[in-house]
Formats: structure tokens, sequence, C-alpha cells
């Protein structure tokens, strides 16, 4: 994926780091990459402490698989969140940083992974 504007663009600014940048910047959106596109309505997201109190409502071996499935892919989010953001600061300037940067934003809202960033920071700052 990429922007056709930006790669039109002879004089890459190397200062746009997210998408927000880039549409302050050039007043274009980058294709696929719009917040307000809904393309499915889902429920709200649920924090560690709610999914333990459904499963503490409910423990049945078949909630308890589920409750420990959902644990791994909120792993799997917190990761690919770190990941991204160590080969985003690797790379230049490009449209595939400012694409991987938007990635790291919109994980960083899902509450695993926004859990994972408080407790990393608390770590450092005792």
């Amino acid at each position: 994926m990429g922007c056709a504007y930006w790669e039109q663009s002879p004089h890459l600014n190397a200062g746009i780091r997210t998408v927000g940048e880039w549409e302050a910047a050039y007043g274009r959106p980058i294709a696929g990459f719009d917040d307000d596109l809904k393309i499915r309505s889902w429920p709200p997201s649920l924090y560690a402490r709610r999914v333990r109190a459904i499963y503490d409502a409910a423990p049945t071996p078949e909630a308890k698989t589920l409750v420990w499935e959902i644990a791994r892919l909120q792993d799997i989010l917190v990761r690919a969140h770190n990941a991204i953001l160590i080969l985003a600061k690797e790379m230049p300037h490009t449209p595939a940083r400012v694409t991987l940067m938007r990635l790291a934003e919109l994980l960083a809202k899902e509450p695993s992974v926004c859990e994972a960033i408080d407790k990393a920071y608390k770590r450092r700052t005792r």
C-alpha cells in the first residue's frame, strides 16, 4: 500500500510521521486510513478487569477457554504494537513508515495495549 500523492512528490517531507501530519501538510487523507470509515460496528472494547468480571459471573470451562483465548490475542496485539513501533522508528520517512505509525496509533487505542503501556511506564518511573 502507499500513497500516490506521496509518490508523486519529488521533495518528500521527512518530518511527516502520522496520517494527521500528512493531512495537515497536504490536505488530503492517505487512502484506507479514515477514522470515520465504519466497516462494521463492534461493541466497546473490554479491559482485562471486565473480562475477569464476566468470567467470575459464569466460571464455566467454556468461559475459561474463551478468556484464555482473549488473553492470548491481547498479548499478540501488545507484541505487534511494540514490533511495529520498533520497525517504524528504524525506517526512513516513507509512506510505509506513515502506515506503520498509523497502525501503531490504532493498536495503542486497544485496552490491552493501553494497559500494557501503562504497566511499562509505571515500572520505569518507580
